[in-house]
This record gives C-alpha cells, sequence and structure tokens, in this order.
C-alpha cells in the first residue's frame, strides 16, 4: 500500500479516537453511551432540585410548628400547650415534632435558639464605656420586646413560676445580663453612677427593663397615648440612668 493511503487512515484513526466517535458499530455504542451520560447527568439534575424542594418544605415546616409554639406557649403556658394543638395550629403531623425537635422539652428550647438574638449579643464588645453598654441594653431589650413580645411572654411566665426550664432561659439570656451588671459596675467604681447595692440596682434595672408592661389593666390611669417603641427607649434610658444617679449628660 502507498505511503499516503496509511498516512491518511492513521489519520482519521487518530480524529475517531479523540473526538471518542469510532466507526461502524462502535460509533453506534459511543452515540448512545453518550445519550446515556446525559440521562444520568438530567437525572441528577433532577434528583438535586428533589432535595432541595425537601429541604425547603422541612425548613417551612419547622418553621410553622416554632411560630406555633411560640404563640400558643405564650397564650397558654408550657404546660398548658399540648403537641397536638401545636401541630394543629401549625397545619403539621403531630409525629413530625419529635422527628424535628425530639420533643415538647427540645422545641422550648428550640426558640431561644431561632428567634433569640444570641449572634447579636455575643458580638457585644464588653470594653464599651460603662454608661453607653447600660444605653445600649437598655434600647435593645426595648427594641427586642417590641419585636418579639411573645417570646418576652414566655420568659416571664417561666421566670414568675420558677420553672425547670429556667436554666435553658439562662443559657441564652445570662450573656447579657452579665455584660450589664459588669457596665453598673465599672460605671460605679470610674465615678459615673452612684448606689449602694449592686444586686439592689441590677435587679431594679432588669426589672424595669423586663417587667414594663403597657397592660389594659392601667388603662384608666393612662394619660398620654401609648408611646413608639423609639420614644420608649427614650424614657426608660431617661429613668433608669437617673435612678443610677448618673452624673453625666
Amino acid at each position: 500500500m502507498p505511503a499516503c493511503w496509511w498516512l491518511s487512515r492513521w489519520r482519521r484513526s487518530s480524529l475517531a479516537q479523540q473526538r471518542c466517535l469510532p466507526k461502524g458499530e462502535g460509533r453506534r455504542f459511543a452515540s448512545r453511551r453518550l445519550r446515556l451520560r446525559a440521562s444520568a447527568k438530567k437525572s441528577k439534575h433532577n434528583d438535586y432540585r428533589r432535595l432541595i424542594m425537601i429541604l425547603a418544605e422541612e425548613h417551612d415546616i419547622k418553621q410553622r410548628i416554632l411560630l406555633a409554639a411560640k404563640k400558643l406557649f405564650a397564650v397558654q403556658g408550657f404546660d398548658g400547650t399540648t403537641i397536638r394543638q401545636i401541630c394543629e395550629e401549625a397545619s403539621a403531623n403531630v409525629a413530625l415534632v419529635s422527628y424535628h425537635f425530639g420533643g415538647k422539652e427540645n422545641l422550648f428550647g428550640a426558640l431561644f435558639e431561632n428567634f433569640f438574638p444570641n449572634q447579636k449579643i455575643a458580638s457585644i464588645d464588653p470594653g464599651f464605656h460603662p454608661v453607653e453598654g447600660v444605653r445600649l441594653i437598655i434600647r435593645e431589650v426595648t427594641m427586642y420586646r417590641h419585636a418579639e413580645p411573645q417570646l418576652i411572654s414566655i420568659i416571664q411566665q417561666e421566670i414568675i413560676l420558677n420553672t425547670p426550664r429556667i436554666q435553658k432561659i439562662r443559657e441564652h439570656v445570662m450573656p447579657m445580663w452579665q455584660m450589664l451588671r459588669h457596665w453598673m459596675e465599672e460605671g460605679r467604681r470610674q465615678g459615673y453612677f452612684t448606689f449602694r447595692s449592686l444586686d439592689t440596682a441590677f435587679m431594679s434595672v432588669t426589672g424595669t427593663l423586663l417587667f414594663h408592661r403597657d397592660q389594659e389593666y392601667w388603662m384608666l390611669l393612662r394619660e398620654e397615648q401609648k408611646p413608639d417603641v423609639e420614644a420608649l427607649a427614650d424614657d426608660l434610658t431617661d429613668f433608669i440612668l437617673h435612678g443610677l444617679r448618673y452624673n453625666g449628660e
């Protein structure tokens, strides 16, 4: 055979190998393999989409259960609320509370993991100026009470009843109160505040922040319209700083 014939055949063979499309039966087999590969890729894509949809649906169900529990615990109390009532409120299967949370007690803890500003509290610098630190706590607690009245109601109930769940609340709330106490103590040490007992002053401040309630019971004695949250934060700040006998501006 002429050398040019062999060269031409070698080139065609090389090109076919590069394209992974050999002649005859091999070409048909390769074409089928490409179709199967494309089908598998499409199937993986569809599986991924289904997985995303399942995860989104699970997240939606968990959120509905959390919101229902927060609402009912605030109104009926923890002990007065059943898992069935929570699931009816959330339009969810009763078994899903155990599946997602491991029971009602863990669901209670999940409320604070999801709705309490844990990351925001952790990001606060304890080295703040003591007066500014006290101002910050007053403002943040007031704003949070306005944003999450149901969780605040749950905290108040658990504290008043002194339930075993107080320990779970402490895990989330105490870092904030510890910073407030630290700033009050530092403020007194640096001469900004004047009070005899740190314990008494601290409990008075936390009581003002946590149990300040604008209820219907007091409506007969009110002379002004209910203030907005910004005005309330300013009023509480002035009241508390005067109570601590702050000697600055």
